[in-house]
């Protein structure tokens, strides 16, 4: 941010050659510019959801990292989070927001089943400075059904677990009848 300053100095009139007294004065501007010192905050860090993370609900909870300011005072006083679709497609942008500073949760209606979002976040200093935008991570929502990849995953490992044990105990019952004698022998 620059400032400017003019002063108003009075000094000794030098236009007049007939002056020799020095006790006429005249006003003259005197003016500079000066670089304000107060440095935005620190780039802040996309924490949650994990950078290309699946199976996400359809109303997630985007968490960033804590404020950071090198300048002694500062607060951390708003943030700005978008996510979209796409390269081009903005789906959200809570504008200058007071409220959530380091999370906000996403409302469902706006997200899709099986689709890749992308999003990022950046804070404002109380001195009304904003920070670089976060590095943009993405993440993908649950598919249809509501069930994320995880659960499919787990279900077709109890599966395969369960088959292999009814073939097991159903093998196992046929040797052992195989290996019981037949014929008894009479006392």
């Amino acid at each position: 941010m620059l400032v400017s300053i003019i002063i108003i100095a009075f000094l000794p009139s030098l236009s007049c050659p007939s002056h020799t007294s020095g006790d006429d004065l005249v006003a003259d501007y005197v003016g500079f510019d000066t670089v304000d010192s107060a440095l935005p905050p620190a780039q802040p860090r996309n924490l949650a959801p994990a950078d290309g993370a699946i199976g996400v609900s359809q109303t997630p909870t985007l968490r960033s990292s804590t404020f950071s300011e090198s300048d002694v005072g500062d607060t951390h006083g708003a943030s700005q989070w978008q996510l979209w679709k796409d390269s081009s497609s903005l789906i959200y942008d809570s504008g200058t927001d007071f409220t959530n500073l380091t999370s906000t949760t996403i409302n469902s209606a706006r997200l899709i089943h099986s689709t890749t979002y992308w999003w990022h976040v950046r804070y404002r200093s109380s001195a009304g400075l904003w920070s670089d935008w976060s590095a943009e991570t993405s993440f993908k929502t649950t598919a249809k059904g509501g069930f994320s990849l995880w659960i499919w995953i787990l279900v077709v490992v109890v599966a395969v677990v369960v088959v292999g044990a009814i073939a097991y105990v159903a093998t196992s019952r046929r040797v052992r009848r195989v290996s019981k004698p037949r014929y008894r022998i009479a006392p």
